[in-house]
């Protein structure tokens, strides 16, 4: 939830997508309100998702890339499942209007895939620092990634 490793290293600092039992994608956020977690800990993105139906089983995998010159160090996510079509579907944080918010979208070139396709998101792994102990923080998206 945070470009900083500082941060997403406390048990406030990241969350759970996964599918529930009636087949709806859902997010857990781990306890915002322990008193390790910094008071002006900025969300990166609302807690709620949008109501996506999911085919039993279905794969979904999720990353995570820090917005680009955000002062608070906030990250952008990226969820991916697939639906029944089977298509690869994307949801993520849009931040255009200000307030984070979810978006959905299905690329034209993750359309059409096999119906056995797994998902599969890497980040960067994280660190506190760098070997010249410099402040290590995720990696900040590209113009591309938007």
């Amino acid at each position: 939830m945070s470009a900083n490793f500082s941060r997403i290293a406390l048990k406030g600092g990241y969350a759970v997508f996964y599918q529930v039992p009636s087949g709806r994608l859902v997010v857990s956020i781990t306890d915002l309100h322990i008193p390790e977690l910094d008071p002006s800990y900025p969300l990166s993105w609302p807690p709620g998702l949008p109501s996506i139906p999911l085919p039993d089983l279905s794969p979904i995998a999720a990353f995570s890339v820090a917005r680009p010159q955000d002062e608070q160090q906030r990250a952008d996510i990226y969820v991916l499942y697939l639906d029944a079509s089977p298509n690869i579907n994307v949801v993520f944080t849009d931040t255009s209007s200000g307030s984070p918010t979810w978006k959905t979208t299905q690329p034209p070139a993750l359309r059409g895939v096999d119906p056995d396709t797994s998902i599969a998101c890497l980040n960067m792994a994280t660190s506190p620092r760098t070997s010249t102990v410099l402040e290590q923080l995720l990696e900040p998206a590209s113009e591309s990634t938007n």
